[in-house]
């Protein structure tokens, strides 16, 4: 259990070492590929399963996640006002990560799981000959923002580093439909071009 926890790990010389840490939290180690919860999150694991921890007790209950290094979603209104906001599991390599209508925004969400104090955080989005670098913004602990706007149609590519290194499931696609021109101009019977006008 201790090893499983990560309370115990072994040397370079293969003996077995406790580790040392100020909290129970900052003890954890997660296995590859898996990242630990964000502490607000991990404090609250165990009653969201509906287990009680006894007063004098520390308890954690899968304080570990499989997960991206950066996990990249769309960003809605609905998850905006979300009161409860889980992680969410970010777009795969090639995926196509969302779809937007010409002449609207989407905007995306990059949660870095290795916890990279200071990352710079850079985004390319590539449509037809046009390739745009896109601002990311940081809108929380390691938690990043980058919005898009398209006119034309078609499938566009977007990369995207950390730290100037493309993460491993770059690229990904947003795909850019027909203007709904109903919801712009109700009752007016109008369609686009393929400009979105």
């Amino acid at each position: 259990m201790h090893e499983a926890a990560g309370f115990i790990l072994k040397d370079e010389d293969g003996n077995w070492k406790c580790t040392r840490a100020d909290t129970l939290y900052d003890s954890i180690e997660c296995p590859p590929e898996h990242y630990k919860l964000p502490i607000d999150e991990y404090g609250e694991s165990c009653s969201k399963k509906g287990l009680v921890c006894h007063e004098g007790y520390d308890c954690y209950c899968k304080p570990c996640i499989k997960a991206f290094e950066v996990d990249v979603y769309e960003w809605t209104k609905e998850l905006a006002d979300s009161i409860d906001i889980s992680h969410r599991e970010g777009c795969s390599k090639m995926s196509l990560c969302g779809v937007v209508h010409q002449t609207k925004t989407i905007t995306f969400r990059a949660v870095d799981n290795k916890k990279r104090v200071g990352a710079v955080g850079e985004v390319k989005s590539h449509l037809a000959k046009e390739t745009m670098n896109l601002p990311v913004t940081q809108v929380g602990d390691y938690t990043y923002e980058f919005s898009w706007s398209e006119n034309s149609k078609g499938v566009a590519i977007f990369q995207i580093y950390v730290d100037g290194e493309q993460i491993l499931q770059s690229p990904i696609r947003v795909q850019v439909d027909d203007r709904d021109c109903e919801i712009d101009f109700p009752g007016q019977r109008r369609s686009n071009d393929d400009d979105g006008q």
